[in-house]
């Protein structure tokens, strides 16, 4: 795998960013060249591919870290419109797998969760009668 392969891909990626992906053995890290990477993490993904950063075991830490923090600051959410908490990238399921990544908060994804549920609900209510 040639150095341009590690960092990013050819072509649209069902994986969301923050998923972790393996590196040969003896990838260094990006940040820390002296350091063994022990994961590629995705970084930015939209529906012509998407980057890859090779980093270290505490690299990876920091950034899970970071994420954590940010999941109690308000953000903007593309769903309703406005501010809300745990705000993640989230595909709209009717778009593929590989469609679009919206900023979406947690209340927006968990009443998508809901409605899906019910719906799913009904369908098989449909059958059983």
């Amino acid at each position: 795998m040639s150095a341009e392969d590690l960092h990013c891909s050819f072509g649209p990626v069902i994986s969301m960013p923050g998923a972790l992906h393996s590196v040969p053995p003896g990838t260094p890290c990006d940040r820390h060249p002296k350091r063994l990477a022990v994961n590629r993490l995705q970084g930015e993904t939209d529906s012509f591919g998407a980057e890859y950063l090779c980093l270290c075991q505490r690299c990876i830490d920091e950034i899970r870290a970071r994420n954590v923090e940010l999941r109690e600051i308000e953000q903007y959410c593309e769903w309703h419109r406005g501010m809300g908490l745990d705000v993640r990238p989230h595909r709209d399921f009717e778009e593929g797998s590989a469609g679009r990544l919206y900023s979406v908060c947690a209340a927006c994804r968990r009443q998508e969760s809901e409605r899906l549920t019910e719906e799913l609900a009904d369908d098989l209510r449909e059958w059983d009668a």
